[in-house]
């Protein structure tokens, strides 16, 4: 997969090659960013196992995250909006990926929110 960093907000995925590179587009790399590229590359793992088995290529598939950072208090994440790009993807198929979509963990969990425990060890 490549990760691309488009800017301080956004970034775009493509599922080209086995391995992970980043690559910015004058971006430097934030925690920010890897939150967004899992929830892109969550998504690209479930579809490119659901293309395979349904013979749909996803060489042309691009995921392309941007976020909205909170406006009060401590610094976070308001809003992730999600766009799939996936030119040659038959219409009968979009229901399909939609539901792939909300079965991923990572959306699923951003969604409905979780308990983070925290412990520090010296």
């Amino acid at each position: 997969m490549r990760l691309i960093l488009e800017d301080e907000a956004r970034i775009r995925l493509e599922p080209v090659g086995e391995d992970f590179e980043i690559i910015s587009e004058g971006a430097s790399l934030s925690p920010y960013h890897l939150l967004g590229a899992s929830l892109a590359s969550c998504t690209a793992l479930m579809i490119a196992s659901w293309g395979e088995s349904a013979a749909i290529p996803i060489e042309a598939l691009t995921i392309v995250v941007s976020w909205q950072m909170t406006e009060d208090g401590p610094k976070g994440v308001a809003q992730l909006e999600m766009e799939l790009r996936w030119p040659g993807l038959p219409s009968g198929r979009l229901s399909a990926v939609n539901r792939l979509v909300d079965l991923c963990p990572i959306p699923a969990t951003l969604q409905q929110g979780a308990e983070i425990s925290r412990r520090i060890v010296s």
